[in-house]
């Protein structure tokens, strides 16, 4: 075996002691290659079994619900994600908007033909933003104020991040039309405001169960008492944005119908990264009051 360059020299290997720099020394030693291989994987190992720095997960600030809420959307880290959904978003508005505008100048056959088309953009670009509207809630829930782990890789795997947004919309549907009945049909209100306010619900549900079929979690309804002022100003504020939108494009449909719709794929991405900003902030507090009852126990 070749010896090494530096075979005369000494290296210094720290010894754990508080007080004073102390080193020990001591001379190389020469290793067989399998037992360096077997030190590697060893320390390897070692390094993905250390336990978690406490800095990795970083609490939100003391104004939980509005620092960092608002400019999310225009944080570097976001502006990527950002443009993607909001260019799919727009396109798949645009492509519903067109397949109707031929339908009724009497161009049936044309719509007939981009109906492939314009699903398969839909299908794309509704992944896509559902991984991102999963990964903000993710990401926010464990305290960090920048979201880097976006979507990535095949489209498939995103495309199955749509039970979890999607699914939960179909079944908050499903209570509304419920209590729409049991209300004897006397408001049409009933249906939205009560699948408006189960929604969340289901949704953290879910994701802090792992499954879609676990939509009913204790720590979240356990913030529904405990933090119930925080899921107030959360209604409260994405209310008003979905409020606010739909007033200013019901008003200005008639006179510009396409610009109105490719304009608001940019303001509906930038609404639902807020409201999964709040949505996530909510499931931090909720991740917060779990820990705390393991520790009672």
């Amino acid at each position: 075996m070749a010896e090494p360059n530096h075979a005369g020299m000494t290296r210094g290997v720290k010894l754990p002691v508080d007080d004073g720099e102390t080193y020990a020394v001591s001379t190389p030693t020469e290793r067989s290659a399998p037992e360096v291989v077997d030190r590697r994987i060893e320390e390897i190992l070692q390094r993905h079994h250390l336990p978690p720095d406490p800095l990795d997960e970083l609490p939100p600030p003391p104004t939980t619900f509005l620092s960092g809420v608002f400019r999310f959307p225009w944080y570097i880290q976001s502006l990527t994600p950002w443009l993607f959904c909001s260019f799919g978003l727009a396109l798949s508005l645009l492509g519903v908007l067109l397949s109707f505008w031929l339908v009724d100048n009497g161009l049936t056959m044309a719509a007939y033909a981009m109906r492939f088309s314009i699903c398969w953009v839909i299908v794309f670009s509704l992944s896509y933003l559902s991984g991102c509207f999963l990964a903000i809630i993710e990401g926010t829930a464990n305290g960090y104020d920048e979201i880097t782990d976006w979507p990535k890789g095949d489209w498939r795997d995103q495309f199955f991040s749509l039970g979890y947004p999607f699914g939960m919309l179909v079944l908050a549907a499903l209570v509304g039309t419920a209590a729409h009945w049991l209300t004897l049909r006397q408001s049409i209100a009933v249906p939205v405001v009560v699948g408006v306010v189960v929604y969340p619900v289901l949704l953290l549900s879910a994701m802090e169960s792992g499954s879609v079929l676990g939509f009913v979690s204790r720590p979240i309804l356990r913030t529904c008492v405990d933090l119930w002022w925080g899921w107030l100003l959360v209604y409260t504020l994405s209310a008003a944005m979905f409020a606010a939108w739909l007033a200013w494009a019901l008003y200005y449909f008639p006179y510009e119908g396409f610009f109105i719709t490719g304009l608001s794929g940019p303001i509906l991405v930038t609404i639902l990264f807020i409201y999964a900003r709040l949505l996530g902030r909510l499931a931090w507090w909720a991740q917060k009051a779990s820990d705390d009852e393991d520790e009672d126990e």
